[in-house]
């Protein structure tokens, strides 16, 4: 009987995923736990595919699935990014702004995602039904629906400014998706808090 050597395949197999590569052309990709700050980074833990966006100029951080969802370039004002799920429609929208107002001054966090409920809910968006409100230290969140589809935002505060993660699916991918918005929206937060 002829014996095989399985040393040539463990070697193959050893050296697979060894290499580092670019990704979505935001940065490069790390070792686990390892992370960065830099503007519009994405720092990565390629055996799981989580990933982490943080944006330099409002300074937050949200970590997502790299298997579920497609991070778009950052916008060329620096302000966030969009994230794409695998049937190229937008499922997060990310970005800060400068917490003022110009005639009144700085604008409370409560006051911005009042202002962010009313226009989710009213003008040209009419139909949309609250369903969740919630605010603590920190952040406050929403969420909002109108025939299939299902609208989520959370706001947090980044320093002087505000940070604003809106969700968007199908109501029918509920069940799939709920538990990935819970855990991205748990780690949506203003830089150097773990990141």
């Amino acid at each position: 009987m002829k014996q095989v050597s399985l040393f040539p395949l463990l070697c193959l197999l050893l050296s697979c995923g060894s290499s580092t590569e670019e990704r979505h052309g935001s940065g490069p990709v790390s070792s686990p736990g390892a992370q960065s700050q830099a503007a519009g980074t994405v720092a990565a833990a390629p055996e799981e595919e989580e990933q982490t966006y943080c944006n330099q100029r409002f300074g937050f951080c949200i970590t997502y699935d790299g298997r579920l969802l497609d991070a778009q370039p950052e916008a060329d004002s620096r302000d966030g990014r969009i994230f794409l799920d695998k049937r190229g429609h937008e499922f997060l929208r990310v970005y800060g702004r400068a917490n003022s107002d110009a005639g009144s001054g700085q604008v409370t966090m409560e006051e911005a995602l009042e202002e962010r409920y009313r226009d989710l809910i009213t003008g040209d968006r009419d139909g949309r039904t609250p369903i969740y409100k919630k605010s603590g230290k920190g952040f406050v969140v929403f969420s909002a629906a109108k025939h299939d589809t299902i609208y989520y935002t959370k706001v947090i505060q980044a320093g002087k400014d505000l940070a604003f993660a809106d969700f968007r699916y199908a109501a029918k991918d509920k069940e799939r998706y709920d538990p990935v918005i819970t855990r991205m929206a748990g780690t949506f937060k203003p830089a150097g808090n773990g990141y």
